[in-house]
């Protein structure tokens, strides 16, 4: 039977995660802002910032999962 630490941690996990993977989907729809078929170069910048701010999500997001799964195998 898990501890109540253990149900805790597993439920901050969980809700951390629901936020990341929000966070992911809405910067996923703010990274493709073409008017047209062409990347230009202020379009380039704009997606790379927000690449660069999903590559950060989601690293937190697979260390969290990496947690969760520890945290699971201790129970």
């Amino acid at each position: 039977m898990p501890s109540v630490h253990s149900v805790d941690h597993a439920f901050m996990c969980a809700s951390k995660l629901d936020s990341i993977l929000d966070n992911i989907r809405a910067t996923l729809s703010d990274v493709d802002i073409r008017q047209g078929p062409e990347w230009d170069l202020p379009t380039l910048r704009h997606a790379k910032a927000r690449l660069q701010w999903l590559a950060a999500d989601a690293l937190q997001a697979m260390n969290l999962i990496d947690e969760s799964v520890e945290q699971h195998a201790e129970d």
